[in-house]
């Protein structure tokens, strides 16, 4: 087996790498209508891996999405449940609503093309898309918060898929060591390939001692909504694709990763995002001392997948690729921020008692 083949030896292998069939919008308004009682309009969604459309209908607005067909369907399944289990533990959180088949289910699986794939509704969510908003500290604060909400809903959440093998989950990241041999440009690739080897030395043998939990995984600007009237709002968390149970800490560094900024502000709204999730879920010693280590680890995950995927995808490759420059840009910035110095801001930001 080839070094590649086995980095992407994980659950998702196929997701990542396979072209699914296309769903039409046609089939997409008949599946709403014969399965969920739903008529309406149907208008496709940008999504990397799965088909997704928006259910416009008398009575409102529905998300349809047709899982990847190189999902598990355990995976999959592992979101339907998440969010019914979210629904009961934390109402008020902005998170979508499962909608049941006219006979009960919460979700189908549906030959589509010749693929079987999971096909689930949710409600749709009105909101301004958080990275079309302008960005305050406020703003990441309040994400941060959010977050913390949200994992605090997940604490008591377990699903047989739960442990399954995601190449996304920052505790995995030495398995992309195949991904990284094929980045073209030698100094960027042993800048990755220094980072995964610091990650394997001085951080993975620190993970078991780590609380950990089922967490969102994937908190970034695309997959938040803030209200229009105040953008500081969030108002919606969305996609639960990347869900898995990992350390407690890698989802806030996931989190704080998307607030950096630029310049000499450029810790700010990370530090504001971490000082949100303190706020409801205090964070330990241990959890800050691997910070900023796994805020770059998650880059590296972020640009590798990111670059590697837009080769075998070039008709998607601009959605793909839409934060690689500015990911390459923070991620040699951090490269050159003294580690303890930047750990110790993060505490002073939560005004850490211990």
């Amino acid at each position: 087996m080839s070094e590649i083949h086995q980095a992407m030896s994980l659950s998702e292998n196929d997701s990542l790498t396979k072209v699914a069939a296309e769903v039409s919008v046609q089939e997409a308004v008949e599946v709403a209508q014969l399965y969920f009682g739903v008529s309406g309009t149907a208008s496709r969604l940008i999504s990397e891996r799965d088909q997704n459309f928006r259910l416009t209908c008398m009575n409102g607005s529905y998300v349809l999405k047709f899982a990847h067909p190189g999902e598990d369907s355990e995976v999959s399944n592992l979101q339907t449940e998440a969010l019914l289990h979210i629904e009961h533990a934390d109402p008020t959180l902005p998170v979508q609503r499962v909608i049941r088949t006219k006979d009960g289910q919460a979700e189908l699986r549906l030959m589509m093309g010749g693929e079987e794939r999971t096909v689930r509704l949710v409600s749709y969510l009105e909101g301004q898309l958080l990275r079309n908003a302008p960005v305050t500290l406020q703003q990441q604060r309040n994400l941060g918060v959010v977050s913390a909400r949200l994992g605090k809903a997940l604490r008591d959440f377990d699903h047989p898929a739960a442990n399954h093998t995601l190449v996304w989950d920052i505790q995995h990241a030495d398995r992309l060591s195949g991904m990284v041999t094929e980045i073209s440009n030698l100094e960027r690739r042993a800048l990755l390939d220094n980072i995964l080897d610091r990650f394997v030395r001085d951080i993975k043998p620190r993970y078991a001692s780590m609380r950990t939990q089922i967490v969102h995984n994937d908190l970034n600007s695309d997959n938040a909504l803030v209200s229009p009237e105040n953008t500081d709002e969030v108002v919606a968390i969305l996609d639960f694709g990347d869900m898995v149970r990992t350390p407690l800490i890698n989802d806030v560094a996931v989190g704080a990763a998307y607030q950096l900024g630029e310049l000499k502000h450029f810790l700010d709204g990370a530090k504001a995002f971490v000082a949100g999730y303190h706020s409801v879920t205090p964070l330990k010693l241990d959890e800050f001392a691997l910070m900023y280590d796994l805020i770059m680890t998650r880059m590296v995950v972020r640009i590798t997948i990111s670059e590697w995927r837009a080769e075998r995808f070039p008709e998607n490759a601009a959605y793909i690729l839409r934060n690689t420059s500015r990911a390459w840009q923070q991620l040699q910035a951090l490269v050159l921020m003294d580690k303890e110095e930047v750990n110790a801001q993060f505490i002073r930001a939560c005004q850490y008692k211990s």
